[in-house]
């Protein structure tokens, strides 16, 4: 950075500040601190130039002498940036002139920096990258203690549950005692990133107070804008002693809002992967950044055969991996910590059986921050990018059914065909031995007509003699192995079928759409026999009282009734850790149906 020319270098006078309260917070590791300190302001001035602008120049560097009396150190500099409009072509001779300001305050061993926002970037990244720096960021739960005891004001909320076109990524809250606004059903897979809570004064902290915001992770505090220097100072002061108070009181806080899911930054603490799920292809769009090889990737991850073995003391785990249900080989998972994110890398653990299919399996994996969830028995969740602890709820879900599929193919979940025509046809025919088969065979009475194929209404509607209507929504197990273990991911896609097509629920709307399939001859049957047109079903559903019974009806077979039975009594702590998290999936998913009027059930094996 370059030292103005045209007017001596100046020392900041006080009396010309009154910034905004937003400051980082750093805890000095070096021994000699004034170096430290004139590292970090070095480095500051350094990473002032940005890419494609103008030399940065320093206007004005330190305090006057007069005002070093102040109850803490002070360093800073004020430096004066020229750069051509955003709007303007390069020919178009305009300069805008903007100056900014950094400081750095010390008190003990804590530095607080404020900055502008391209500064508070290059500094967050200078902390995480070797050679690490002689300073580290204060803990989130120090920042949790001290300032989200109150009532909090807003929130700010990222989605741990992987990115669907029927879950927002984010949610920003505001208004009053949000703690109490909060629902375990609709939130619970949602961590908070920054939070705003009132803080009333007390004691001696006197300038401290109102409404004060912080995100944790980036050890950042702010507030409001300061009336004068001597304000700013204040409350700077102010801040970096209740960090203080907090640490060696003891006081830092992990789950300010008990409710959501826990942001985690310490991957030691991670070990027994036991479950991946992935993102179904449906569920992604160009809006979430879909791309042809995504959705490909995500399609296939759908089809294949994913069984999770952990490691006791670690994060890493194999995967014994396959498709449409039979074993080809088995992958190796590394996981690491690095520059703040997480990566999961994938390879081959030994030869495989079929190196075709693993190979296709393995290049499908290379979009794991995109597409997978790895659940873990030491209660975190890693989504590809962050380390999470959801909230898992220990409620029952009381609304299973168990259902004999003897002489059916449990990892099958359609008959093979090249198009959703040649499905429809083949469905329920002798020799159909896959879940859709069975779904006939079971939903004989009434009528029923098959909606497999893109932009489904369910896989199946049923109106019963009674009246009762079910969009019925079928996913093969991921194993028709006697032994498989209790498992979240095959139930998450179907999970989120089933949500996003809940408007399907709409009487018009569901007539509308079964008026209008975009296959020719969708497969009908009006009391187990076949016929022709949905005609009859049609009349049924015109028949149909708005008191009448209507239902969401999962039908995933992974799940044995022998395994739950075992979670319920003697199972190893891992089973009971695996069926509250299902479970807890599937209380979520019956709180979106029954907002609808509607009833959810799902049907398990009942071996």
């Amino acid at each position: 950075m370059a030292t103005s020319d045209e007017h001596p270098l100046r020392e900041i006078q006080p009396e010309w500040l009154r910034p905004f309260f937003s400051i980082i917070v750093l805890r000095c590791t070096a021994t000699n601190k004034q170096r430290a300190i004139s590292q970090l302001v070095n480095f500051l001035k350094a990473s002032a130039r940005r890419p494609g602008k103008e030399l940065p120049v320093i206007v004005a560097d330190g305090l006057v002498a007069e005002d070093k009396m102040l109850p803490c150190r002070v360093d800073g500099f004020i430096y004066r940036q020229d750069c051509r409009p955003s709007w303007a072509n390069p020919q178009f001779e305009l300069v805008d002139t903007k100056h900014s300001l950094a400081l750095a305050l010390t008190h003990n061993e804590f530095v607080a920096v404020y900055c502008d926002n391209y500064l508070k970037s290059r500094l967050q990244r200078w902390l995480s990258r070797p050679p690490i720096p002689p300073f580290v960021r204060v803990p989130p739960e120090v920042f949790q203690g001290a300032l989200l005891q109150g009532e909090a004001r807003g929130l700010w909320l990222q989605g741990t549950h992987t990115r669907r076109t029927t879950r927002p990524d984010t949610k920003n809250l505001s208004g009053q005692r949000l703690q109490d606004a909060l629902n375990p059903l609709e939130d619970g897979s949602f961590a908070f990133s920054s939070a705003r809570a009132s803080l009333p004064a007390a004691g001696s902290r006197q300038a401290l107070t109102g409404s004060i915001g912080t995100t944790p992770r980036n050890a950042l505090i702010w507030g409001r804008a300061t009336n004068d220097f001597d304000e700013f100072v204040e409350m700077t002061i102010e801040a970096l002693r209740l960090l203080e108070e907090t640490i060696e009181g003891g006081t830092e806080l992990v789950r300010p809002f008990p409710i959501l899911a826990v942001q985690s930054y310490n991957l030691s603490e991670v070990h027994g992967a036991f479950d991946l799920a992935t993102t179904p292809a449906d569920e992604l769009s160009s809006s979430l950044g879909a791309y042809d090889e995504l959705i490909d990737a995500a399609q296939l991850l759908e089809r294949a055969l994913i069984e999770v073995r952990g490691q006791r003391d670690s994060a890493n785990f194999s995967v014994d991996v396959g498709l449409d249900g039979v074993h080809c080989g088995t992958l190796q998972a590394v996981v690491r910590l690095e520059s703040g994110a997480v990566r999961v890398r994938f390879g081959f653990q030994n030869e495989p059986t079929s190196l075709p299919e693993v190979r296709k399996i393995l290049d499908a994996l290379q979009y794991s921050e995109q597409l997978i969830r790895i659940y873990y028995e030491s209660g975190h969740m890693i989504d590809g990018r962050s380390i999470f602890q959801p909230q898992v709820q220990q409620h029952a879900f009381h609304h299973w059914q168990w259902a004999d599929f003897t002489g059916y193919e449990i990892a099958r979940e359609k008959p093979i065909g090249s198009s959703p025509a040649e499905i429809h046809s083949k469905v329920g025919l002798a020799g159909d031995v896959s879940l859709f088969g069975w779904i006939v065979n079971t939903f004989s009475s009434g009528w029923l007509t098959c909606d497999d194929g893109p932009g489904e209404i369910a896989d199946f509607v049923h109106i019963d003699n009674d009246g009762t209507l079910s969009l019925i929504h079928v996913k093969a197990a991921k194993s028709s192995a006697w032994s498989r273990r209790i498992a979240v991911g095959p139930y998450e896609i179907v999970a989120s079928q089933a949500i996003k097509n809940l408007i399907n629920l709409n009487p018009s709307r569901l007539r509308d759409r079964l008026e209008s399939s975009p296959t020719p001859r969708p497969a009908t049957w009006v009391e187990g026999v076949r016929v022709d047109s949905r005609e009859d079903l049609l009349d049924a559903l015109n028949c149909r009282s708005p008191r009448d019974e209507a239902r969401v009806v999962i039908v995933q077979p992974h799940l044995s009734k022998v395994r739950y039975q075992r979670a319920g009594g003697t199972s190893p702590m891992e089973d009971i850790f695996r069926l509250n998290l299902l479970e807890t999936l599937l209380n979520s998913v019956r709180g979106s149906v029954t907002s609808q009027g509607a009833e959810l059930v799902v049907i398990a094996s009942e071996h």
